[in-house]
């Protein structure tokens, strides 16, 4: 049956809610249109261009659907009624103000170190070769787990930064690492849900990363001592370098990349 005609190429993504029938959102170039038994509920702006449709991926967890692509922050929609449906950026669980349980990892080469000028307060952060743009501003940085909210970059191997987190040693240490997510180093490319943990795959700098919430808690990407309810992170390895493209939940978790299929099954084994 003929229900409306769209502003333009785009999407379609079945989004169900238990009891209901399905709600059908429609997304064309910044733009998303909301249909229920063929009605248009509500209609919201959104940042993706006509380009970018082809390389969304989502999931869905209750009322909310996750929206991903590596060069967009992923987004969260959600469903309030249905007229009122609100799209923000995804939100990682927090401890406390500025300390979020996101994933983190390691871009800089392993030898890289990393200083700080003091312990608390305003440093000057510096590394032992060139590491940090100018879109390292507002990212937040780890050394020895404790955080420095990145406030301003100098030059390649100099910037400025909070102490989030008193830090036990100013350095210079190779145990420093950084969101993994973020304008300096892209967003997730495939989002999923598989035995109650939110699965990433890949990002546009980190192509072949994986990392897997707490059990039971799918916003939080603690590593904490590595205990079995806890978050996972690992990068998939081959001679060929895998790219992820997509993840597709099943009795195994499957991992489609650019060069073949891996499988991680529930003792946490790749195959």
């Amino acid at each position: 049956a003929y229900v409306a005609t769209a502003p333009g190429p785009g999407r379609l993504i079945a989004f169900e809610t238990s009891g209901n029938a399905p709600y059908v959102l429609v997304f064309t170039e910044f733009q998303i249109s909301i249909y229920r038994d063929d009605i248009l509920q509500t209609s919201l702006a959104a940042p993706w261009s006509e380009a970018q449709l082809a390389q969304i991926a989502w999931a869905q967890l209750d009322q909310r659907l996750l929206i991903a692509h590596p060069e967009i922050p992923t987004q969260e929609l959600t469903r309030i009624t249905d007229a009122v449906w609100n799209l923000a950026d995804l939100a990682f669980d927090e401890v406390s103000a500025q300390v979020a349980q996101e994933p983190f990892a390691r871009f800089a080469a392993s030898g890289l170190t990393m200083t700080a000028s003091a312990t608390t307060g305003t440093v000057t952060v510096t590394t032992s070769s060139p590491f940090f743009i100018a879109e390292h501003i507002g990212v937040t940085v780890r050394m020895e787990g404790r955080r420095i909210l990145l406030t301003s970059v100098t030059n390649a191997t100099t910037a400025v930064g909070t102490v989030i987190e008193t830090l036990t040693d100013p350095g210079p240490t190779t145990d420093w690492d950084e969101q993994a997510f973020s304008p300096a180093r892209g967003w997730p490319i495939a989002i999923g849900f598989h035995q109650n943990r939110m699965v990433i795959g890949g990002s546009r700098d980190l192509p072949n990363g994986l990392w897997f919430s707490k059990s039971g808690l799918p916003f939080n990407f603690d590593l904490g001592t590595g205990l079995d309810d806890e978050a996972i992170a690992f990068r998939l390895t081959a001679n060929n370098d895998p790219a992820i493209r997509a993840l597709i939940s099943g009795r195994h978790l499957q991992i489609f990349t650019d060069v073949g299929e891996w499988i991680v099954t529930g003792d946490g084994h790749v195959r």
